[in-house]
This record gives structure tokens, C-alpha cells and sequence, in this order.
């Protein structure tokens, strides 16, 4: 339809194709950032001496059997994904009500 009323395609990418895409590719986000944030099997092959994630942190302390901290730890690591999730779905609500 926008092709026949006469827009050429960048027009129609940035004011159809990208408004209609923007809610996904911003959930998308949100769950690439959560699966990579409790990726422990790539953590630990890529850690390097002396920088540690906090995946692996947790997995060293709750090996030496600081149970609480561990827990506190996995709390802080549930806030900041939560955090993550929210502002996703804030922006693709936002972005969705724009271009209604």
C-alpha cells in the first residue's frame, strides 16, 4: 500500500516497517539480555584471572558454602534483570502508543 501510494522504500522502512517491528525487537533485547546475563557455561570458559561475572562469582561462593551471600547475590542479579524487563516493556509500549 505504500508503495502505491507513492513512497519509495526508505519512507516506507523508517515509517511503517520499523514502527510495526520496534515492540519485537525490543522484547527480543529484554530476553537476549536476561539468557546472557545466567549464561554460566560461557562465563566460566571465557573468565579470564582476576575478572569474574557474576554468574561465576555466585558459583564460587555457593561452592565454598556462603549459602546467604550467594542468595543475596542472586537477589542483586534478579533486581537488575527486572530492572531490564521493565524498561523493555516500557519502551515497547512507548513505542507501540506512538505509532498508533
Amino acid at each position: 500500500a505504500s508503495f502505491l501510494s507513492g513512497a519509495g522504500t526508505w519512507k516506507t522502512l523508517f515509517k511503517i516497517l520499523l514502527p510495526i517491528l520496534a515492540p519485537s525487537i525490543a522484547t527480543s533485547w529484554v530476553f537476549g539480555f536476561i539468557l546472557i546475563t545466567h549464561e554460566l557455561p560461557a562465563s566460566s570458559l571465557l573468565s579470564i584471572p582476576g575478572l569474574q561475572v557474576m554468574s561465576t562469582y555466585l558459583l564460587g561462593i555457593w561452592g565454598d558454602g556462603e549459602v546467604s551471600a550467594s542468595a543475596a547475590y542472586a537477589m542483586i542479579q534478579f533486581v537488575i534483570c527486572a530492572a531490564a524487563v521493565l524498561v523493555g516493556q516500557w519502551a515497547a509500549t512507548r513505542i507501540s502508543k506512538r505509532n498508533v
